[in-house]
């Protein structure tokens, strides 16, 4: 668990280098990325062009939210609940 147990868990019971490093080995996507290169399903190279595609992905949806209006708060109910 990287977090406490509850969101306001502070998690004075643990040094914050302890912290770091729970984080960083058992970071999800770090693991994962060392899992392909091992078993050699895709090659360093191909798994840079990954990254760099999500990252741009990343870029241009943040741009995206940024520039478009807030919604009318009429809309704010919309899809949340089911109509039967």
């Amino acid at each position: 668990r990287n977090y406490g147990h509850f969101e306001g868990d502070a998690q004075k019971y643990k040094k914050e280098q302890e912290k770091m490093e729970h984080k960083q080995e058992k970071d999800a996507i770090a693991l994962f990325r060392n899992y392909l290169l091992n078993q050699n399903l895709l090659a360093e190279k191909e798994l840079i062009s990954v990254e760099n595609a999500v990252e741009e992905s990343i870029k241009q949806a943040v741009k995206f939210s940024e520039e478009s209006p807030y919604p009318e708060a009429s809309d704010l109910l919309n899809d949340v609940y089911v109509s039967y």
